[in-house]
């Protein structure tokens, strides 16, 4: 833990994580000493233990609140959303508004590395993704049992869309030259694929526009509706 208190300590402290953060992300974390780190900021490596445990619990924190942080906003955009739909569609906005805000933030936490972990910050890890893909399973359920979704498997589907925001949201945001709303847009559109939504639910996430309670007929009504 660091042993620097107050409010110097804290904007030294965050300086340090910026420097981290950046290093990390261009280099690799096995590639970057502590040495560079605190010449980054200014500081002698001696100092840098006034504010710091190790480079390894250093880059856990920054992994560890960057999760904190998207699951609070994550959990606050569900809350607002009534439908499954909206759920899912807010899930994919947070994401992507919190990754273009965060830059290099989200890039080294997108590439965490386990080995670079110790047994129980991997088992803090692991509990912020279990209880991501714990909220997107319980929404997809919903959305099976209210007929606007069909989902084979909300274990498996969980995983695939989380992997697919994640991974495909810094593929696109990078030099694909689509802004955020355009990759919001596009990101939506296919989970709404995979999780089986209807035509005017995956078309009104292309074109940005809410879908409209009649126009969002449950799939098993169009299914059994005559002469469709």
């Amino acid at each position: 833990m660091a042993r620097t208190k107050g409010a110097v300590g804290s904007v030294t402290r965050q300086k340090i994580e910026d420097a981290a953060v950046e290093l990390f992300a261009e280099r690799g974390f096995e590639a970057v000493s502590l040495r560079e780190i605190a010449e980054h900021v200014g500081l002698q490596v001696g100092s840098l233990y006034n504010h710091i445990s190790s480079k390894q619990d250093l880059y856990f924190d920054i992994i560890n609140k960057v999760w904190i942080d998207l699951l609070a906003e994550l959990h606050g955009t569900v809350a607002k959303q009534p439908t499954p739909v909206g759920q899912i569609r807010y899930i994919v906005k947070t994401v992507v508004e919190y990754h273009h805000r965060k830059g290099q933030k989200f890039g080294l936490f997108l590439k965490t590395n386990r080995p670079h972990l110790s047994v129980a910050q991997q088992d803090i890890i692991q509990q912020h993704e279990q209880e991501y893909l714990s909220r997107m399973e319980a929404i997809l359920r919903q959305g099976d049992e209210e007929g606007v979704f069909h989902v084979v498997s909300y274990k498996v589907t969980s995983h695939v869309i989380m992997a697919m925001l994640l991974e495909a949201i810094r593929a696109l945001s990078g030099k694909s030259g689509l802004n955020p709303v355009e990759v919001e847009a596009y990101h939506s559109f296919y989970v709404y694929r995979i999780v089986g939504a209807s035509e005017d639910i995956c078309n009104a996430a292309l074109s940005g526009k809410r879908v409209s309670p009649e126009r969002a007929v449950p799939l098993r009504a169009r299914r059994k509706a005559p002469g469709k």
